[in-house]
């Protein structure tokens, strides 16, 4: 859904980002987001999938990750709280593909 020309409601949205290489200039980063969005910015609950298979669900506010599950593509489970789009929190939890589990802050 759009709403002044902006994505709006439930949709889905793919990227292709252009990311600098130190060894060919630039690389591309790409993912796909299904959710909702407000105003043309993720905003509310979403899931998003890079290219590496990298995966995380949950909330977004201001088109940044919140709150959720982050699944990255060596095993490791992160869950817990976001602070402009990078872990952070005071009690968070990380599941790691050998059985470990961390519970503390990470910064």
């Amino acid at each position: 859904m759009f709403k002044d020309g902006r994505p709006n409601g439930k949709g889905t949205m793919f990227y292709k980002n252009t990311l600098k290489s130190g060894e060919s200039g630039s690389t591309f980063e790409l993912a796909e987001y299904k959710g909702d969005f407000s105003h043309g910015k993720r905003e509310g609950t979403g899931t998003m999938i890079w290219g590496d298979g990298t995966m995380f669900e949950g909330q977004w506010k201001n088109d940044q990750r919140y709150f959720g599950r982050l699944v990255l593509n060596n095993g490791c489970v992160y869950i817990g709280n976001f602070k402009n789009d990078k872990i952070h929190g005071g009690n968070e939890r990380v599941l790691m593909p050998n059985l470990t589990i961390y519970e503390g802050e990470i910064s």
